[in-house]
């Protein structure tokens, strides 16, 4: 008697096991990326808003040969934002602060947001001194 050979069909337990293993390192390493870039575009607003700070207190030395006190003063906004003091503005996800710790020869400016969700802010900084030269 002849047995016949029957084809088998679909996938083992194990089988089955291994393939939702992979699949799930695969999304987890691909998660981990997927938020690493996000951040990064969101700090994208912090970098263009702190250069154009940069820009605008450039012209206003070069008009005045001291940097402005204000970010109203110099006539700074961001999309979205909105004035909180002379020295404050609120973007989407960034507040601007304007100080100048050094005199009026002197500026500093910082983004602080929380862009990745964890319990740490992220700050972004620029600024500038300029020694004063006594003749």
């Amino acid at each position: 008697m002849r047995r016949r050979r029957t084809k088998r069909v679909g996938f083992t337990l194990i089988e089955m096991m291994i393939v939702v293993l992979v699949v799930s390192i695969l999304a987890t390493i691909g998660m981990q990326q997927y938020a690493s870039a996000m951040a990064t575009a969101r700090r994208t607003e912090a970098t263009i808003g702190l250069s154009r700070v940069w820009e605008l207190q450039q012209a206003y030395y070069q008009r005045n040969l001291q940097f402005s006190t204000t970010l109203q003063g110099l006539g700074f906004t961001v999309p979205e934002g909105r004035i909180l003091s002379t020295t404050r503005v609120s973007g989407r996800r960034y507040v601007y602060t304007l100080s100048q710790p050094w005199g009026l020869q002197s500026w500093y400016c910082t983004a602080v947001g929380n862009i990745d969700g964890d319990q740490w802010v992220d700050v972004v900084e620029s600024g500038q001194f300029r020694p004063s030269i006594n003749l």
